[in-house]
Formats: C-alpha cells, structure tokens, sequence
C-alpha cells in the first residue's frame, strides 16, 4: 500500500499537484494510469511510501490548498523505478507539465518517501491530521 495526496474540485478528484495536460481526473474502483505523454516518457503516477511521510511533503509545502479541498488515499499499484526517469532526478515544474512539456524543477530531488506507481487504484480515504 501507498498513499496519495488530492485535491478534491468541482472535477472530480485529482493530483494535489498536476494540472492542464498533466492532470489526471481519478476514479475510485479503476486502475488510473498517468497521461499518455508522460507514460511514453517512463513517468507514473507519485505517491508517498508511508502516511508520514505524505503527512511531512504537507507541511513541506509553501502554498497549501484549503483543507477542505485536500484528501490522502491508500493507494495500490505496481511501482515503477524513480531512477529509471529518462529526465534528471527531480520531480517537474508544474507550470510546464500543465501545458505538456517536461521540465525538471531546480530541486533535483524527489520529496522523501515519493514512489511513482504505473496505475493507482484507489482502496480508501484516510485522515491527515
């Protein structure tokens, strides 16, 4: 099991973080896949290892979403190597993956505890706080 950070919207459910092209609207009870761009380029879906470590890539945030608005799942997939990314080290700009093109954040790292999963199924909804 992992867990994954959302945000919930008048969309659906999707990546705390993604947005535009790289946005992924996810459904409970299906396997969730990353979009096809990013697939083709080796890149998954992230989420954390443990719940403590999600809880920690929150408090790490600068710019949080209202909490009302912020949901943690377990999730289960099948991992995917982070290494293995045919782009640097770190994880994307967001800015950039919105309009479809990779870019790696200044960073080069990923946050502590990230894995990148090729699908996501959904299990159930855990509390953050």
């Amino acid at each position: 099991m992992y867990y994954k950070l959302f945000r919930r919207s008048e969309i659906g459910l999707t990546s705390l973080l993604a947005y535009g092209q790289a946005q992924v609207i996810y459904r409970e009870d299906e396997e969730n896949r990353p979009p096809r761009w990013l697939e083709e380029l080796g890149y998954g879906i992230l989420a954390f290892r443990t719940l403590e470590e999600a809880k920690e890539f929150v408090g790490m945030m600068l710019h949080k979403p209202n909490e009302d608005e912020m949901e943690c799942w377990e999730v289960e997939g099948e991992e995917i190597a982070i290494e293995n990314l045919p782009v640097g080290d770190g994880y994307c700009y967001t800015a950039y993956l919105a309009i479809g093109v990779l870019y790696p954040d200044c960073m080069r790292t990923w946050p502590p505890g990230t894995v990148m999963l090729k699908t996501c199924k959904l299990i159930r909804r855990v509390e953050l706080g």
